[in-house]
């Protein structure tokens, strides 16, 4: 059951990054023929609004608040968001705001890390409880 369902959520978060960023974001689909060596050439980056506001509070931060950063989900609870972090979809549905400001297409980094993966709860760097594969 624990295989099974750490196999479904991996399908699931999968399914929720790569058909938003790739439909949504781009708007239209891209036709067969066309392919895009680098994405990042010409394209705007995602700008974290919650991390970017974070940064402008600090002395000096204005200086790189509008930088783009990466998303990272390190646990879980980091898909749905908490009350102190935004999840997943909001993130996804701020850089749909974001893209429909823009005069070039926009590209969003999300990092997936230490999710669960197998059978065995072990405990992760974060100090959620994660699961890994038994060998």
């Amino acid at each position: 059951m624990a295989v099974r369902l750490g196999a479904r959520l991996m399908a699931v978060v999968a399914a929720v990054i790569l058909l938003p960023v790739t439909a949504v974001l781009t708007g239209t689909p891209a036709a067969a023929d066309t392919r895009v060596d680098n994405p990042y050439v010409a394209a705007q980056r995602y700008v974290d609004p919650w991390w970017s506001a974070s940064a402008a509070a600090e002395p000096g931060g204005a200086a790189v608040a509008d930088q783009p950063t990466g998303v990272w989900l390190d646990r879980v609870s980091l898909i749905e968001g908490t009350a102190s972090s935004p999840g997943l979809r909001a993130h996804l549905n701020e850089a749909v705001v974001q893209d429909a400001f823009g005069s070039a297409p926009l590209t969003i980094q999300i990092v997936l890390d230490d999710l669960p993966t197998g059978t065995a709860p072990t405990r992760s760097p974060t100090g959620t409880s994660a699961w890994r594969p038994t060998a």
